[in-house]
């Protein structure tokens, strides 16, 4: 049974304004959005005191939490490894690329790959343990997509999902909504929808509440672009899998 939440807890996923929403539709979607709360429990219970500290210190490091500054790879401490400094690369990269900078984003990207390909040594950074060459691929095609290259998006974002390592079913349907966005940009519609579905399963069935609401957000780019029709069959998944769990 869904716990009973306020009214002002959380949104439902679609949102004000919404010409196909209707209230069974909204109820679906929001409780599947509520679906996270004994998943978020059990993940919080099962972290470890060690992986706290290593992501309070990697949020230390940038020395911001919204990730909307760009961090100055250059002057970051020397102890810092490749791996760390090729993070704060591509997340100037990201920067640069929402504000429109083309090249120095590309540069950007390029000194990303480059510190990435530098020896790892053992113990060093530990919160970076889970930043490879897959996740500078996804970050990579966040890029292009900002920067409106969607083919070259796809191709990252396909690279991404290749060097996905086993059992990260989250992080996998996390670039499947890139591939998602990517694709629509491309015009295939169709395509858009079938990996928006797929992460829309994987995140409820994994309790994602981050997750849904992105795949919430790839229906409304639908809705903006002008495809009811495919709006519509996420909303039909979601009461579907509403009523699975139920």
């Amino acid at each position: 049974m869904v716990p009973r939440r306020s009214p002002t807890s959380r949104r439902s996923w679609i949102g004000r304004g919404c010409s196909v929403q209707s209230p069974p539709i909204s109820t679906a979607w929001r409780l599947l959005d509520a679906l996270d709360e004994l998943a978020l429990a059990s993940v919080v219970a099962a972290r470890t005191a060690a992986r706290e500290d290593a992501w309070a210190q990697r949020a230390e490091t940038t020395g911001r939490a919204s990730g909307c500054s760009l961090v100055a790879v250059d002057t970051a401490p020397r102890s810092l490894s490749g791996t760390t400094r090729s993070w704060l690369a591509i997340l100037n990269a990201e920067a640069m690329a929402h504000t429109g900078q083309t090249k120095a984003a590309s540069r950007a990207v390029v000194e990303a790959q480059e510190l990435l390909t530098q020896p790892r040594s053992d113990g060093a950074d530990p919160w970076m343990y889970d930043f490879d060459q897959g996740s500078l691929a996804a970050h990579r095609a966040t890029c292009h997509l900002a920067l409106e290259q969607a083919q070259r998006a796809i191709e990252a974002f396909t690279e991404a999902l290749r060097l996905l390592p086993p059992a990260c079913d989250r992080r996998g349907a996390r670039i499947q909504l890139g591939l998602a966005r990517a694709h629509l940009a491309c015009g295939d519609s169709d395509e858009a929808l079938r990996q928006a579905s797929v992460a829309l399963s994987t995140f409820a069935h994994r309790g994602s509440a981050a997750g849904l609401r992105g795949v919430r957000h790839v229906r409304n780019n639908f809705l903006e672009a002008g495809l009811p029709t495919q709006a519509h069959a996420l909303d039909e998944q979601a009461r579907s899998l509403r009523h699975g769990a139920g």
